[in-house]
């Protein structure tokens, strides 16, 4: 099921439903669903998802439609890179070795974005010395 979340919109509509057996991997169903929902919704910048949707394949697609995938948890092995998350003055500072950026508040949260190149150069520093 998808749904819009605008805090500035009075009501919020659903927007996507699909119906599967219960030992489809949550990743597949998004991933065949990605292209509908950005046909129906077309201004689709932004998707918040739990960490089960998260794939190499699922960030390509969202990736050239342009929409931005914020999961709230990451599943999968354990980062071989250190990330850090730091409160600074009552605002929020996430890092890797080569990067950092500020968070920004939502609604009832804090996000922010590491941008994946540099996750990935990390991840394999002999490409980075180059």
């Amino acid at each position: 099921m998808t749904e819009t979340a605008n805090p500035e919109n009075k009501s919020n509509l659903l927007t996507d439903i699909a119906v599967k057996p219960n030992n489809t991997d949550d990743s597949d169903i998004i991933n065949d669903r990605i292209d509908t929902l950005k046909e129906k919704t077309p201004d689709l910048k932004e998707l918040h998802t739990d960490g089960a949707y998260g794939s190499k394949d699922n960030d390509q697609k969202f990736e050239k439609l342009k929409i931005t995938h914020i999961q709230t948890a990451v599943r999968g092995r354990k980062n071989k890179v250190e990330r850090k998350i730091e409160e600074i003055e009552g605002e929020y500072e996430a890092s890797c070795p080569l990067q950092k950026a500020k968070s920004e508040k939502t609604r009832s949260r804090y996000k922010t974005c590491l941008i994946k190149k540099y996750v990935l150069a990390a991840h394999l520093p002999e490409i980075v010395r180059h």
